[in-house]
């Protein structure tokens, strides 16, 4: 029973560990950072041509894979710790809900990472 107790509580740890680096990156990007990139550049304020869209596109891509991947690997592999794995993903979810939209720590990112393609500072409005 604790080997049980064990295998669960180490899916859970990894579960949770890869869905911090990867799942919750990639609901900030389609929750926050690619909407605030359209609203911004169709307001004027990012140049027209900036690379940050296609970058998160590609972050998009290459997290996902990485999450396929281990997810995928545990389950073959390391079948006995998957469903705490699973469970591990979910909590990770749950408790990371309240950073996907546009709360301070995601807008003075954005604005430090991309900074170099503002035509203007934009406004607390514009935000």
């Amino acid at each position: 029973m604790l080997i049980i107790f064990l295998l669960f509580a180490l899916g859970w740890t990894i579960g949770g560990m890869v869905a911090a680096f990867t799942l919750v990156p990639i609901g900030i990007i389609l929750f926050f950072g690619i909407p605030m990139t359209k609203k911004l550049t169709a307001s004027g304020v990012l140049q027209k041509d900036n690379p940050i869209q296609k970058r998160y596109y590609i972050s998009l891509l290459l997290l996902t894979v990485i999450y396929a991947a281990v997810l995928i690997a545990t389950y073959f592999w390391l079948s006995n710790v998957f469903t705490g794995f699973l469970f591990g993903t979910g909590m990770a979810l749950v408790f990371s809900l309240g950073k996907l939209g546009a709360n301070p720590n995601n807008v003075s990112d954005y604005m430090e990472t991309n900074k170099r393609y503002f035509t203007e500072k934009p406004t607390d409005a514009e935000l």
